[in-house]
């Protein structure tokens, strides 16, 4: 054993030993229970706050940090931590916030109302990008970032909607090129 708080367990080869080669006996027994090593963000907490009481009844291991709060919460009311399900990638995660990472909670802040990559691939053969912006209530510029996020690369050249426009055309709505693409694939 090491002198520190925790009990502490010479394993030299283990991925999260320190640097004198121990690992803390909550990790291996966590590790133990969840039947995999622990990932670079998962924590092991202990519900009754007592670091050398490491008996699985008595071990968390969640990702992130929870506020002492919580971890207040966990040893009054005897639970283990309530796991709760990203709703942008379905992982389990148990922390404060609605979403699993940072990532995810920028994800879930974008706007919900945009097209599949097959109806937007559609909609720029039909109208130009302006016109589908102006439909979902976004920018030209976040049209341009969603081809470049599904990767659309079949697109109208530059000026193509300029020459159509000289010819006096008329734009279907979106509502009614959409109908359009229904109709289509559901005939295939």
């Amino acid at each position: 054993m090491s002198t520190t708080k925790k009990i502490t367990v010479y394993r030299p080869t283990h991925p999260n030993c320190d640097e004198n080669g121990f690992v803390s006996q909550d990790v291996l027994v966590a590790e133990r229970m969840i039947g995999r090593p622990l990932n670079d963000d998962e924590v092991v907490y202990h519900i009754n706050q007592d670091d050398r009481d490491s008996r699985q009844d008595n071990l968390v291991v969640v990702v992130g940090a929870p506020s002492a709060l919580h971890l207040t919460q966990w040893a009054e009311n005897g639970k283990k931590g309530v796991l709760k399900t990203c709703p942008v990638c379905g992982k389990k995660f148990n922390r404060r916030a609605n979403t699993c990472s940072y990532a995810c909670a920028h994800i879930s802040r974008q706007k919900k109302n945009r097209p599949t990559e097959e109806q937007l691939a559609h909609l720029l053969w039909q109208m130009p990008v302006t016109h589908i912006a102006e439909h979902y209530q976004v920018t030209d510029r976040a049209v341009h970032n969603w081809v470049t996020g599904y990767g659309i690369t079949s697109k109208p050249p530059l000026g193509y909607w300029h020459r159509r426009e000289i010819r006096h055309t008329t734009y279907p709505t979106v509502k009614e090129c959409l109908k359009d693409l229904e109709s289509k694939t559901t005939q295939s």
